[in-house]
């Protein structure tokens, strides 16, 4: 199977997995990869959308996988990880129509052989010590992990969600995350409501797009961290800190290429009047710089 050099960096990131939880799933195929890559691994697949998860199953069952996955239709982690009382009417019926129409998705099959890892927590049959997360923006990763109804719906208790968050990722190892917009949000929120450990991360390019991957470890139950001091500016949730302490050489390209498009906008703004274009240009050229100071460490010793 050949799959994107996209997914291939996230499997390897998601490598090592027990029991790896791929949400947002599309076809499978990094849980696919990660399965063939291990023998001893369990997968949960878990998408929005019934026509992609079936296919999903359909790929593990011609793999020779299917006895090592289950499948929920959720709208993130919430079927995963809350009780049927704390889901929505339409929620438990999307999810358990699904497991009627696909009897050996339904994680039930798991139950017995996985009791020592099952989480005490209600809903949750298998708990995975790996989360895996991308294609789609910081913003709704964060929703996600958030526990959020991501239609919008603004009747839920948000706070009591994110407690919920809380206690189900403190029993997770490990968060492989890709936001393809907003890093930021997603940065701000490992770090100042989730308290986890950003502990690495990687930069490719693929198809003229960069892409990042973040790996992050949930805070353990009872574990007080102190917040990480390298996170000061708006530009450190922006960018991360990892890439440029690694000096990776991608984040590099990435650089100099903001750097062409901040000289360009500015240089289109500098026929323009008003307070408005003025107010641009200073953002931009205070971007520029934070830009050329980033690339400049790559040429210290």
């Amino acid at each position: 199977m050949n799959i994107s050099k996209r997914l291939q960096k996230l499997s390897k990131a998601a490598g090592g997995a027990h029991v790896l939880a791929d949400v947002g799933c599309d076809h499978g195929y990094a849980a696919l990869e990660i399965l063939n890559r291990e023998a001893s691994a369990r997968a949960v697949l878990i998408d929005t959308n019934a026509g992609p998860l079936s296919i999903a199953a359909e790929n593990m069952r011609q793999a020779g996988v299917m006895p090592r996955c289950s499948f929920y239709l959720s709208d993130g982690l919430r079927a995963l990880c809350l009780s049927d009382r704390q889901l929505k009417t339409g929620e438990r019926k999307k999810r358990d129509v699904f497991w009627t129409r696909y009897p050996d998705t339904c994680p039930d099959r798991l139950k017995q052989e996985d009791a020592a890892k099952i989480s005490g927590l209600p809903g949750c049959s298998v708990m995975p010590d790996t989360i895996l997360i991308s294609g789609m923006g910081g913003r709704l990763i964060r929703d996600i992990l958030s526990l959020l109804p991501t239609n919008g719906d603004i009747s839920c208790d948000r706070e009591l969600l994110l407690k919920e968050a809380v206690s189900f990722l403190s029993g997770v190892r490990r968060l492989v995350l890709s936001p393809q917009s907003e890093p930021s949000v997603l940065r701000h929120f490992l770090i100042d409501e989730l308290q986890a450990r950003i502990t690495d991360e990687e930069m490719l390019s693929e198809d003229g797009k960069y892409y990042v991957i973040i790996t992050a470890e949930p805070c353990r139950p009872g574990e007080k961290r102190q917040r990480d001091p390298r996170y000061q500016m708006e530009w450190d949730y922006e960018n991360g800190v990892i890439l440029a302490e690694k000096k990776d050489m991608v984040y590099r390209e990435y650089l100099l290429a903001q750097k062409n498009k901040l000289s360009k906008l500015l240089k289109a703004l500098s026929g323009e009047e008003g307070e408005a274009a003025r107010e641009r240009a200073q953002e931009l050229m205070e971007l520029l710089i934070q830009t050329e100071n980033a690339l400049g460490a790559y040429e210290e010793n």
